[in-house]
Protein backbone atom coordinates (compact mmCIF):
# COMPACT_ATOMS: atom_id res chain seq x y z
CA UNK A 1 0.00 0.00 0.00
CA UNK A 2 1.50 3.47 -0.71
CA UNK A 3 1.96 6.06 1.43
CA UNK A 4 2.58 10.05 0.94
CA UNK A 5 5.77 10.75 1.66
CA UNK A 6 6.99 14.49 1.68
CA UNK A 7 10.91 14.70 1.65
CA UNK A 8 11.14 18.29 1.56
CA UNK A 9 10.59 21.54 3.38
CA UNK A 10 8.95 24.75 1.44
CA UNK A 11 9.45 28.10 2.96
CA UNK A 12 6.05 30.42 3.61
CA UNK A 13 7.76 32.80 1.48
CA UNK A 14 9.01 30.09 -1.33
CA UNK A 15 5.41 30.64 -2.60
CA UNK A 16 3.10 27.49 -3.57
CA UNK A 17 4.69 24.19 -4.66
CA UNK A 18 3.64 23.03 -8.19
CA UNK A 19 3.86 19.19 -6.62
CA UNK A 20 1.43 17.70 -3.71
CA UNK A 21 2.41 19.78 -0.27
CA UNK A 22 1.51 19.21 3.04
CA UNK A 23 0.68 21.79 6.39
CA UNK A 24 2.54 20.22 9.78
CA UNK A 25 0.25 20.12 12.75
CA UNK A 26 2.53 20.70 15.61
CA UNK A 27 4.99 23.09 16.19
CA UNK A 28 8.63 22.28 16.91
CA UNK A 29 7.95 21.89 20.31
CA UNK A 30 5.24 19.00 19.52
CA UNK A 31 2.27 21.34 20.07
CA UNK A 32 -0.31 21.16 17.91
CA UNK A 33 -1.65 24.02 16.50
CA UNK A 34 -3.93 22.41 14.10
CA UNK A 35 -6.37 19.20 14.18
CA UNK A 36 -6.97 17.57 10.56
CA UNK A 37 -9.39 14.60 10.97
CA UNK A 38 -8.62 12.94 7.59
CA UNK A 39 -11.39 10.31 6.67
CA UNK A 40 -10.37 8.08 4.18
CA UNK A 41 -11.62 6.72 1.23
CA UNK A 42 -9.14 4.57 -0.10
CA UNK A 43 -11.25 2.00 -2.01
CA UNK A 44 -14.81 2.46 -3.27
CA UNK A 45 -16.49 -0.03 -0.95
CA UNK A 46 -15.76 2.73 2.07
CA UNK A 47 -16.89 5.67 0.24
CA UNK A 48 -20.20 5.88 2.09
CA UNK A 49 -18.61 5.09 5.55
CA UNK A 50 -15.97 8.35 5.19
CA UNK A 51 -19.10 10.53 4.32
CA UNK A 52 -21.15 9.19 7.02
CA UNK A 53 -18.75 9.11 9.51
CA UNK A 54 -17.56 12.65 8.27
CA UNK A 55 -21.38 13.72 8.66
CA UNK A 56 -20.84 12.44 12.39
CA UNK A 57 -17.70 14.26 13.11
CA UNK A 58 -19.27 17.19 11.59
CA UNK A 59 -22.39 17.55 13.91
CA UNK A 60 -20.24 16.34 17.17
CA UNK A 61 -18.46 19.58 16.22
CA UNK A 62 -21.38 21.80 15.71
CA UNK A 63 -23.19 20.68 18.49
CA UNK A 64 -19.94 22.25 20.68
CA UNK A 65 -19.33 25.31 18.40
CA UNK A 66 -16.03 24.33 17.13
CA UNK A 67 -15.78 25.99 13.72
CA UNK A 68 -14.90 23.42 11.49
CA UNK A 69 -13.88 23.33 7.72
CA UNK A 70 -14.04 20.28 5.72
CA UNK A 71 -12.84 19.72 2.13
CA UNK A 72 -12.73 17.13 -0.22
CA UNK A 73 -8.99 15.35 -0.33
CA UNK A 74 -8.68 15.41 -4.48
CA UNK A 75 -11.77 17.25 -5.11
CA UNK A 76 -14.04 14.20 -6.40
CA UNK A 77 -17.31 13.56 -4.84
CA UNK A 78 -16.97 10.33 -4.13
CA UNK A 79 -13.15 10.57 -2.86
CA UNK A 80 -11.66 11.04 1.27
CA UNK A 81 -12.80 13.96 3.42
CA UNK A 82 -10.41 15.97 5.64
CA UNK A 83 -12.10 18.22 8.76
CA UNK A 84 -10.01 20.84 9.67
CA UNK A 85 -10.06 22.83 13.64
CA UNK A 86 -7.50 25.78 13.46
CA UNK A 87 -6.95 26.54 17.44
CA UNK A 88 -6.63 29.82 19.63
CA UNK A 89 -3.91 28.17 21.49
CA UNK A 90 -2.11 24.95 20.96
CA UNK A 91 -2.42 21.60 22.94
CA UNK A 92 -0.14 18.58 23.71
CA UNK A 93 0.95 15.79 21.89
CA UNK A 94 -0.81 13.92 24.77
CA UNK A 95 -3.98 15.86 24.28
CA UNK A 96 -4.12 15.21 20.38
CA UNK A 97 -3.27 11.43 20.48
CA UNK A 98 -6.37 10.86 23.21
CA UNK A 99 -8.54 12.93 21.00
CA UNK A 100 -7.65 10.69 17.71
CA UNK A 101 -7.64 7.08 20.28
CA UNK A 102 -11.46 7.78 21.18
CA UNK A 103 -12.53 9.37 17.72
CA UNK A 104 -11.04 6.28 15.96
CA UNK A 105 -13.41 3.78 18.34
CA UNK A 106 -16.31 5.85 16.48
CA UNK A 107 -15.34 6.66 13.22
CA UNK A 108 -13.52 3.42 11.72
CA UNK A 109 -12.71 5.57 8.63
CA UNK A 110 -10.71 7.72 10.23
CA UNK A 111 -6.71 7.82 9.60
CA UNK A 112 -5.10 8.63 13.13
CA UNK A 113 -1.40 8.71 12.04
CA UNK A 114 -1.35 12.36 11.76
CA UNK A 115 -2.60 13.51 15.23
CA UNK A 116 -0.66 10.70 16.76
CA UNK A 117 3.05 12.12 15.16
CA UNK A 118 3.96 15.38 16.64
CA UNK A 119 7.24 15.70 14.80
CA UNK A 120 6.38 14.60 10.84
CA UNK A 121 1.89 14.85 11.28
CA UNK A 122 0.96 16.54 7.82
CA UNK A 123 -1.79 16.85 6.08
CA UNK A 124 -2.97 18.51 2.91
CA UNK A 125 -4.76 21.88 3.12
CA UNK A 126 -7.66 23.17 1.01
CA UNK A 127 -6.26 24.07 -2.58
CA UNK A 128 -3.30 21.51 -2.34
CA UNK A 129 -2.92 19.14 -5.42
CA UNK A 130 -3.57 15.87 -4.86
CA UNK A 131 -0.78 13.05 -6.45
CA UNK A 132 -3.57 11.41 -8.26
CA UNK A 133 -5.20 14.53 -9.70
CA UNK A 134 -7.18 17.55 -8.66
CA UNK A 135 -6.63 19.13 -5.54
CA UNK A 136 -8.41 19.51 -1.82
CA UNK A 137 -11.31 21.54 -2.33
CA UNK A 138 -13.62 23.30 0.31
CA UNK A 139 -16.77 21.85 0.85
CA UNK A 140 -18.24 23.27 4.13
CA UNK A 141 -16.95 26.32 6.33
CA UNK A 142 -14.31 29.06 5.85
CA UNK A 143 -11.02 29.66 5.18
CA UNK A 144 -10.95 32.55 7.65
CA UNK A 145 -11.61 30.03 10.52
CA UNK A 146 -8.06 28.68 9.84
CA UNK A 147 -6.45 31.87 9.42
CA UNK A 148 -8.24 33.58 12.33
CA UNK A 149 -8.92 30.58 14.74
CA UNK A 150 -11.78 30.89 17.53
CA UNK A 151 -11.62 27.09 18.79
CA UNK A 152 -9.95 26.92 22.11
CA UNK A 153 -8.69 24.39 24.08
CA UNK A 154 -11.05 24.15 26.11
CA UNK A 155 -13.28 23.57 23.59
CA UNK A 156 -11.32 20.45 22.62
CA UNK A 157 -11.55 19.55 26.46
CA UNK A 158 -15.43 19.78 26.06
CA UNK A 159 -15.11 17.58 23.10
CA UNK A 160 -12.91 15.06 24.82
CA UNK A 161 -15.97 14.33 27.79
CA UNK A 162 -18.26 13.83 24.84
CA UNK A 163 -16.52 11.36 22.83
CA UNK A 164 -15.99 9.22 25.89
CA UNK A 165 -19.91 9.45 26.87
CA UNK A 166 -20.23 8.25 23.12
CA UNK A 167 -18.02 5.64 23.76
CA UNK A 168 -19.42 4.42 26.77
CA UNK A 169 -22.98 4.12 24.65
CA UNK A 170 -20.83 1.88 21.93
CA UNK A 171 -23.62 -1.23 20.98
CA UNK A 172 -20.20 -3.49 21.80
CA UNK A 173 -19.81 -2.05 24.87
CA UNK A 174 -23.01 -1.89 26.07
CA UNK A 175 -23.89 -5.47 24.96
CA UNK A 176 -20.41 -6.78 27.11
CA UNK A 177 -21.82 -4.70 30.33
CA UNK A 178 -25.44 -6.15 30.27
CA UNK A 179 -24.25 -9.73 29.98
CA UNK A 180 -22.01 -8.92 32.61
CA UNK A 181 -24.18 -7.26 34.70
CA UNK A 182 -27.32 -9.96 34.59
CA UNK A 183 -24.51 -12.29 36.91
CA UNK A 184 -24.24 -9.40 39.73
CA UNK A 185 -27.01 -9.31 42.33
CA UNK A 186 -28.88 -6.25 42.72
CA UNK A 187 -30.71 -4.12 45.69
CA UNK A 188 -34.33 -3.09 45.96
CA UNK A 189 -34.15 -0.49 43.31
CA UNK A 190 -31.95 -2.71 41.04
CA UNK A 191 -28.82 -1.21 41.04
CA UNK A 192 -25.96 -3.74 40.63
CA UNK A 193 -23.09 -4.25 42.99
CA UNK A 194 -20.60 -6.96 44.07
CA UNK A 195 -21.04 -9.43 46.63
CA UNK A 196 -19.02 -9.12 49.71
CA UNK A 197 -18.54 -7.28 52.81
CA UNK A 198 -18.11 -3.62 52.70
CA UNK A 199 -15.01 -2.23 53.37
CA UNK A 200 -13.51 1.28 54.43
CA UNK A 201 -12.51 3.14 50.61
CA UNK A 202 -8.85 2.80 49.79
CA UNK A 203 -6.51 6.16 50.49
CA UNK A 204 -6.43 7.01 46.79
CA UNK A 205 -10.10 6.89 46.51
CA UNK A 206 -10.67 8.41 49.54
CA UNK A 207 -8.44 11.40 48.32
CA UNK A 208 -9.91 11.73 45.04
CA UNK A 209 -13.53 12.09 47.00
CA UNK A 210 -12.12 14.75 48.94
CA UNK A 211 -9.87 16.71 46.47
CA UNK A 212 -11.71 19.77 45.06
CA UNK A 213 -11.23 19.97 40.87
CA UNK A 214 -9.03 22.65 39.62
CA UNK A 215 -9.35 24.68 36.28
CA UNK A 216 -6.94 21.81 34.65
CA UNK A 217 -8.56 18.78 35.93
CA UNK A 218 -10.34 16.03 34.68
CA UNK A 219 -13.75 15.60 36.86
CA UNK A 220 -14.71 12.87 34.87
CA UNK A 221 -11.62 10.81 34.83
CA UNK A 222 -11.58 11.77 39.17
CA UNK A 223 -15.12 10.72 39.08
CA UNK A 224 -14.47 6.97 37.18
CA UNK A 225 -11.76 6.56 39.67
CA UNK A 226 -14.30 7.14 42.54
CA UNK A 227 -16.51 4.69 40.94
CA UNK A 228 -14.33 1.92 40.41
CA UNK A 229 -13.26 2.49 44.37
CA UNK A 230 -16.55 2.14 45.54
CA UNK A 231 -17.53 -0.62 43.62
CA UNK A 232 -14.26 -2.46 44.53
CA UNK A 233 -14.84 -1.53 48.43
CA UNK A 234 -18.32 -3.74 47.49
CA UNK A 235 -20.37 -0.34 48.34
CA UNK A 236 -23.88 0.18 46.98
CA UNK A 237 -25.19 2.45 45.01
CA UNK A 238 -26.99 3.88 47.46
CA UNK A 239 -23.50 3.96 49.26
CA UNK A 240 -22.25 6.56 46.61
CA UNK A 241 -25.13 8.78 46.33
CA UNK A 242 -25.02 9.36 49.56
CA UNK A 243 -21.44 11.21 49.15
CA UNK A 244 -22.67 13.02 45.89
CA UNK A 245 -22.01 16.74 47.96
CA UNK A 246 -18.49 15.64 47.80
CA UNK A 247 -15.65 17.99 45.79
CA UNK A 248 -14.46 14.37 43.83
CA UNK A 249 -18.05 14.08 42.39
CA UNK A 250 -18.20 17.64 40.64
CA UNK A 251 -18.81 15.69 36.97
CA UNK A 252 -22.09 14.38 38.46
CA UNK A 253 -23.07 18.08 39.75
CA UNK A 254 -21.93 20.15 36.53
CA UNK A 255 -21.16 19.28 32.84
CA UNK A 256 -18.81 21.72 30.39
CA UNK A 257 -20.79 24.89 29.07
CA UNK A 258 -21.32 24.85 25.34
CA UNK A 259 -18.05 26.93 25.02
CA UNK A 260 -16.26 24.72 27.45
CA UNK A 261 -14.75 27.89 29.07
CA UNK A 262 -16.95 26.77 32.67
CA UNK A 263 -18.91 24.22 34.19
CA UNK A 264 -22.52 24.97 34.65
CA UNK A 265 -25.05 22.87 36.87
CA UNK A 266 -26.41 19.67 35.46
CA UNK A 267 -30.40 19.48 34.60
CA UNK A 268 -32.81 17.96 36.85
CA UNK A 269 -33.91 15.26 35.02
CA UNK A 270 -33.04 13.86 31.80
CA UNK A 271 -30.06 11.25 30.42
CA UNK A 272 -27.60 14.63 31.57
CA UNK A 273 -29.04 14.76 35.65
CA UNK A 274 -26.79 13.95 38.36
CA UNK A 275 -28.52 10.86 39.02
CA UNK A 276 -28.45 9.46 35.48
CA UNK A 277 -24.76 10.69 35.22
CA UNK A 278 -23.72 8.45 38.20
CA UNK A 279 -26.07 5.68 37.52
CA UNK A 280 -24.40 4.94 34.43
CA UNK A 281 -20.89 5.22 35.99
CA UNK A 282 -21.87 2.92 38.45
CA UNK A 283 -23.26 0.56 36.30
CA UNK A 284 -19.60 0.22 34.17
CA UNK A 285 -17.88 0.27 37.09
CA UNK A 286 -19.59 -2.76 38.94
CA UNK A 287 -19.28 -4.35 35.49
CA UNK A 288 -15.71 -3.51 35.00
CA UNK A 289 -14.66 -4.81 38.25
CA UNK A 290 -16.40 -7.90 38.17
CA UNK A 291 -14.41 -8.62 34.70
CA UNK A 292 -11.42 -7.10 35.84
CA UNK A 293 -11.33 -8.63 39.80
CA UNK A 294 -7.21 -7.74 39.76
CA UNK A 295 -8.45 -3.84 39.51
CA UNK A 296 -9.63 -3.93 43.21
CA UNK A 297 -6.28 -6.14 44.57
CA UNK A 298 -4.38 -3.29 42.92
CA UNK A 299 -6.14 -0.11 43.82
CA UNK A 300 -4.78 3.19 43.67
CA UNK A 301 -1.70 1.60 41.67
CA UNK A 302 -4.25 0.23 38.68
CA UNK A 303 -3.30 3.71 36.04
CA UNK A 304 0.26 2.85 36.50
CA UNK A 305 -0.02 -0.97 35.53
CA UNK A 306 -2.55 -0.01 33.26
CA UNK A 307 -0.46 2.59 31.19
CA UNK A 308 2.25 -0.02 29.74
CA UNK A 309 -0.43 -2.65 28.77
CA UNK A 310 -1.76 -0.21 26.72
CA UNK A 311 1.19 1.51 25.20
CA UNK A 312 2.13 -2.23 24.71
CA UNK A 313 -1.28 -3.05 22.77
CA UNK A 314 -1.13 0.02 20.90
CA UNK A 315 2.41 -0.44 19.31
CA UNK A 316 1.38 -4.06 18.29
CA UNK A 317 -1.85 -2.82 16.96
CA UNK A 318 -0.24 -0.07 14.84
CA UNK A 319 2.91 -2.39 13.64
CA UNK A 320 -0.20 -5.00 12.30
CA UNK A 321 -1.56 -2.08 10.39
CA UNK A 322 1.47 -0.56 9.07
CA UNK A 323 1.63 -4.76 7.51
CA UNK A 324 -1.90 -5.04 5.96
CA UNK A 325 -0.52 -7.56 3.20
CA UNK A 326 0.30 -10.00 5.82
CA UNK A 327 -3.30 -10.11 6.91
CA UNK A 328 -4.63 -10.63 3.41
CA UNK A 329 -4.42 -14.21 2.37
CA UNK A 330 -3.40 -17.89 3.92
CA UNK A 331 -3.04 -17.87 7.78
CA UNK A 332 -3.22 -13.97 7.70
CA UNK A 333 -6.94 -13.44 8.34
CA UNK A 334 -7.19 -15.86 11.19
CA UNK A 335 -3.71 -14.25 12.39
CA UNK A 336 -4.91 -10.83 12.52
CA UNK A 337 -8.45 -11.89 14.62
CA UNK A 338 -6.08 -14.17 16.87
CA UNK A 339 -3.56 -11.00 17.22
CA UNK A 340 -6.67 -8.86 18.03
CA UNK A 341 -8.25 -10.87 20.57
CA UNK A 342 -5.26 -11.71 22.44
CA UNK A 343 -4.46 -7.94 22.25
CA UNK A 344 -7.71 -7.41 24.09
CA UNK A 345 -7.37 -10.03 27.07
CA UNK A 346 -4.01 -8.46 27.42
CA UNK A 347 -5.52 -5.27 27.94
CA UNK A 348 -8.39 -6.56 30.19
CA UNK A 349 -5.79 -8.73 32.03
CA UNK A 350 -2.82 -6.41 32.52
CA UNK A 351 -0.58 -8.77 31.33
CA UNK A 352 0.94 -9.65 28.08
CA UNK A 353 1.44 -13.66 28.91
CA UNK A 354 -1.85 -15.40 28.34
CA UNK A 355 -3.34 -18.37 28.55
CA UNK A 356 -5.11 -19.20 25.26
CA UNK A 357 -6.68 -22.51 24.82
CA UNK A 358 -7.64 -22.75 21.08
CA UNK A 359 -10.95 -23.70 21.29
CA UNK A 360 -11.94 -20.58 24.01
CA UNK A 361 -9.88 -18.12 21.06
CA UNK A 362 -11.42 -19.60 18.24
CA UNK A 363 -14.93 -18.73 19.95
CA UNK A 364 -13.71 -15.44 20.96
CA UNK A 365 -12.19 -14.68 17.77
CA UNK A 366 -14.81 -16.23 15.68
CA UNK A 367 -12.48 -19.01 14.25
CA UNK A 368 -13.04 -23.00 14.25
CA UNK A 369 -10.53 -24.53 17.02
CA UNK A 370 -8.22 -25.74 14.18
CA UNK A 371 -8.15 -21.91 12.47
CA UNK A 372 -7.45 -20.80 15.90
CA UNK A 373 -4.31 -23.12 16.20
CA UNK A 374 -2.77 -22.74 13.24
CA UNK A 375 -2.80 -18.72 13.23
CA UNK A 376 -1.62 -18.74 17.08
CA UNK A 377 1.87 -20.94 14.95
CA UNK A 378 1.72 -18.27 12.30
CA UNK A 379 1.79 -15.48 15.30
CA UNK A 380 5.08 -16.71 16.73
CA UNK A 381 6.56 -17.45 13.09
CA UNK A 382 5.96 -13.87 12.21
CA UNK A 383 7.22 -13.01 15.99
CA UNK A 384 4.30 -11.33 17.16
CA UNK A 385 3.17 -14.21 20.02
CA UNK A 386 6.15 -16.48 21.89
CA UNK A 387 4.82 -19.92 22.98
CA UNK A 388 6.05 -19.80 27.04
CA UNK A 389 4.66 -23.62 27.88
CA UNK A 390 2.36 -26.40 26.81
CA UNK A 391 -1.35 -26.80 27.92
CA UNK A 392 -1.32 -28.97 31.15
CA UNK A 393 -4.24 -31.36 32.10
CA UNK A 394 -7.56 -28.59 31.90
CA UNK A 395 -5.04 -25.30 31.49
CA UNK A 396 -4.46 -24.24 28.48
CA UNK A 397 -0.93 -23.08 26.74
CA UNK A 398 0.36 -20.16 27.46
CA UNK A 399 1.75 -17.58 25.26
CA UNK A 400 2.97 -14.20 25.44
CA UNK A 401 2.68 -11.14 22.96
CA UNK A 402 5.44 -9.56 21.63
CA UNK A 403 6.69 -6.04 21.40
CA UNK A 404 10.16 -4.90 20.57
CA UNK A 405 10.26 -1.57 21.48
CA UNK A 406 10.28 -2.06 24.89
CA UNK A 407 9.77 -5.34 27.11
CA UNK A 408 6.33 -5.71 30.19
CA UNK A 409 6.57 -7.90 32.38
CA UNK A 410 3.59 -9.59 33.82
CA UNK A 411 1.59 -8.51 36.82
CA UNK A 412 1.93 -8.56 39.80
CA UNK A 413 5.60 -7.33 39.41
CA UNK A 414 7.06 -4.13 38.82
CA UNK A 415 7.71 -2.35 35.76
CA UNK A 416 11.42 -1.63 35.75
CA UNK A 417 12.87 0.01 32.06
CA UNK A 418 8.83 0.08 30.62
CA UNK A 419 7.09 2.62 29.70
CA UNK A 420 5.98 5.25 32.56
CA UNK A 421 2.64 6.36 32.82
CA UNK A 422 1.77 9.33 30.92
CA UNK A 423 2.26 12.64 32.63
CA UNK A 424 -0.93 14.10 31.15
CA UNK A 425 -4.27 13.11 32.72
CA UNK A 426 -5.86 13.21 29.49
CA UNK A 427 -3.51 10.86 27.78
CA UNK A 428 -4.70 7.66 30.24
CA UNK A 429 -7.51 6.71 27.85
CA UNK A 430 -5.53 4.65 26.01
CA UNK A 431 -6.66 1.41 27.74
CA UNK A 432 -10.22 2.08 27.87
CA UNK A 433 -10.43 3.39 24.41
CA UNK A 434 -8.13 0.78 22.99
CA UNK A 435 -10.47 -1.67 25.08
CA UNK A 436 -13.61 -0.23 23.54
CA UNK A 437 -12.06 -0.50 19.91
CA UNK A 438 -11.13 -4.38 20.24
CA UNK A 439 -14.01 -5.75 21.71
CA UNK A 440 -16.42 -3.82 18.95
CA UNK A 441 -14.28 -5.15 16.66
CA UNK A 442 -14.62 -8.70 18.07
CA UNK A 443 -18.51 -8.42 18.40
CA UNK A 444 -18.86 -7.16 15.37
CA UNK A 445 -17.25 -10.47 13.70
CA UNK A 446 -18.98 -12.76 15.73
CA UNK A 447 -21.53 -13.42 13.00
CA UNK A 448 -22.27 -16.68 11.34
CA UNK A 449 -21.56 -14.83 8.02
CA UNK A 450 -17.83 -14.17 9.18
CA UNK A 451 -16.71 -17.98 8.82
CA UNK A 452 -15.21 -20.07 6.61
CA UNK A 453 -18.82 -21.12 5.15
CA UNK A 454 -19.75 -17.71 5.09
CA UNK A 455 -18.12 -15.06 3.46
CA UNK A 456 -14.98 -15.87 4.84
CA UNK A 457 -12.66 -14.27 7.15
CA UNK A 458 -10.76 -11.80 5.06
CA UNK A 459 -14.18 -10.17 4.40
CA UNK A 460 -14.78 -9.73 7.99
CA UNK A 461 -11.65 -8.36 8.81
CA UNK A 462 -12.51 -6.41 6.00
CA UNK A 463 -15.67 -5.34 6.84
CA UNK A 464 -14.82 -4.57 10.63
CA UNK A 465 -11.40 -2.42 9.51
CA UNK A 466 -11.31 -0.64 6.48
CA UNK A 467 -7.34 -0.39 6.85
CA UNK A 468 -7.57 -4.17 6.49
CA UNK A 469 -6.48 -4.85 2.77
CA UNK A 470 -7.33 -8.13 0.71
CA UNK A 471 -8.82 -8.12 -2.59
CA UNK A 472 -10.49 -12.02 -1.90
CA UNK A 473 -12.19 -10.20 0.92
CA UNK A 474 -13.25 -7.46 -1.55
CA UNK A 475 -14.59 -9.54 -4.28
CA UNK A 476 -16.64 -11.51 -1.74
CA UNK A 477 -18.06 -8.39 -0.15
CA UNK A 478 -18.99 -7.03 -3.69
CA UNK A 479 -20.18 -10.14 -4.76
CA UNK A 480 -22.43 -10.72 -1.78
CA UNK A 481 -24.06 -7.04 -1.65
CA UNK A 482 -22.63 -6.42 1.75
CA UNK A 483 -21.32 -2.75 2.06
CA UNK A 484 -19.99 -1.05 5.53
CA UNK A 485 -23.24 0.12 6.38
CA UNK A 486 -25.32 -3.29 6.27
CA UNK A 487 -26.52 -4.06 9.46
CA UNK A 488 -26.52 -7.06 11.78
CA UNK A 489 -30.26 -7.93 10.42
CA UNK A 490 -29.08 -7.40 6.69
CA UNK A 491 -26.13 -10.12 7.61
CA UNK A 492 -29.23 -12.77 9.45
CA UNK A 493 -30.98 -12.67 6.11
CA UNK A 494 -27.50 -13.22 4.07
CA UNK A 495 -26.84 -16.02 6.59
CA UNK A 496 -30.16 -17.91 6.39
CA UNK A 497 -30.26 -17.64 2.47
CA UNK A 498 -26.93 -19.48 2.69
CA UNK A 499 -27.44 -21.60 5.03
CA UNK A 500 -24.57 -21.09 7.09
CA UNK A 501 -27.16 -19.56 10.34
CA UNK A 502 -26.47 -21.46 13.04
CA UNK A 503 -22.76 -22.10 12.65
CA UNK A 504 -21.11 -20.55 15.38
CA UNK A 505 -23.72 -22.25 18.08
CA UNK A 506 -23.20 -25.50 16.36
CA UNK A 507 -19.06 -24.65 17.27
CA UNK A 508 -20.06 -23.52 20.72
CA UNK A 509 -22.08 -26.52 21.44
CA UNK A 510 -18.86 -29.33 20.07
CA UNK A 511 -16.47 -27.23 22.05
CA UNK A 512 -18.49 -27.24 24.86
CA UNK A 513 -18.87 -31.35 24.79
CA UNK A 514 -14.93 -31.82 23.79
CA UNK A 515 -14.22 -29.80 27.33
CA UNK A 516 -16.57 -32.36 29.48
CA UNK A 517 -15.58 -34.95 27.28
CA UNK A 518 -11.40 -34.04 27.85
CA UNK A 519 -12.39 -33.46 32.11
CA UNK A 520 -14.33 -36.72 32.20
CA UNK A 521 -11.06 -38.17 30.47
CA UNK A 522 -8.24 -37.19 32.64
CA UNK A 523 -11.24 -37.46 35.59
CA UNK A 524 -11.07 -41.22 34.43
CA UNK A 525 -7.33 -41.73 34.06
CA UNK A 526 -6.81 -40.08 37.41
CA UNK A 527 -9.19 -42.85 38.76
CA UNK A 528 -7.05 -45.69 37.08
CA UNK A 529 -4.24 -44.40 39.28
CA UNK A 530 -6.18 -44.16 42.34
CA UNK A 531 -6.89 -47.60 41.94
CA UNK A 532 -3.23 -48.77 41.62
CA UNK A 533 -1.99 -46.33 44.63
CA UNK A 534 -5.20 -46.32 47.29
CA UNK A 535 -3.11 -43.77 49.62
CA UNK A 536 -3.25 -40.95 47.26
CA UNK A 537 -6.79 -40.92 46.35
CA UNK A 538 -8.11 -37.36 44.04
CA UNK A 539 -11.45 -36.48 44.44
CA UNK A 540 -13.87 -37.60 41.30
CA UNK A 541 -15.16 -33.86 39.42
CA UNK A 542 -17.77 -35.52 37.07
CA UNK A 543 -19.07 -38.13 39.18
CA UNK A 544 -22.66 -37.37 37.64
CA UNK A 545 -21.19 -38.99 34.47
CA UNK A 546 -20.35 -41.90 35.99
CA UNK A 547 -17.59 -44.10 34.91
CA UNK A 548 -16.09 -43.65 31.53
CA UNK A 549 -17.36 -45.86 28.59
CA UNK A 550 -15.06 -48.64 28.16
CA UNK A 551 -15.40 -51.85 25.07
CA UNK A 552 -15.98 -54.94 26.17
CA UNK A 553 -13.35 -57.44 27.20
CA UNK A 554 -10.52 -55.29 26.19
CA UNK A 555 -11.56 -52.50 28.08
CA UNK A 556 -10.29 -50.05 25.59
CA UNK A 557 -12.00 -46.60 26.42
CA UNK A 558 -14.77 -45.77 24.24
CA UNK A 559 -14.73 -42.66 23.18
CA UNK A 560 -17.52 -42.66 21.05
CA UNK A 561 -20.06 -43.21 23.33
CA UNK A 562 -18.24 -40.73 25.92
CA UNK A 563 -18.87 -37.97 23.65
CA UNK A 564 -22.69 -39.13 22.80
CA UNK A 565 -22.92 -39.43 26.82
CA UNK A 566 -21.55 -35.70 27.04
CA UNK A 567 -23.94 -34.35 24.19
CA UNK A 568 -26.85 -35.05 26.04
CA UNK A 569 -25.35 -33.82 29.46
CA UNK A 570 -24.85 -30.95 27.27
CA UNK A 571 -28.47 -30.45 25.95
CA UNK A 572 -29.99 -31.31 29.34
CA UNK A 573 -28.07 -28.56 30.71
CA UNK A 574 -29.03 -26.04 28.39
CA UNK A 575 -32.85 -27.25 28.78
CA UNK A 576 -32.63 -26.83 32.13
CA UNK A 577 -31.18 -23.38 31.47
CA UNK A 578 -33.59 -22.10 29.35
Amino acid sequence: MLAQRYSETHGLDDGVPDSPWAVNLADDQGRFHLLAFDLDAHRPDVTEAAHEDTATLEKLLADLRIRAVTTASSGQADGGRHVWVALTEPISAAVANALAQRLGALLPTLDKAPLCNATSGCVRPPGAPHRAGGSSTLLRGRIEWLTRPANTPQHVAALLDVLDARIEELPAVVASEDATLARLPKDGKGHPYLSGERRNLSPATKDAVQRAMGPGDDASAALWRIMLGCAAARWRFADVIAHAGEPGFEHARTQRSVTGQARIARPRTGPDSATAVMRRQWRKACAHIARNPRRSDHGETWDRLAAPIADAVESIQAAADATPGRWAEGHGPAARRALDTLCAWALEGLTLRLDASVRHLGESATLSHESARTALWALERWGLVRHVSESVGTRAATWELVIHTHPIPALPHAVPGGVPPPADATARVGWSVLRAILRSRLLRLHHDAWTGRGLGLAAGNLWVNPKVVSESGTRRLTTGGIRPTTTRQELDAWAKQHRVDGTLDRRRVSHAIERLQYRWWLDEVQRVRDQQRPESSSPRVLESLGRYPRRGRTWRPNHLEAARTCAQAIVHRSTAAA
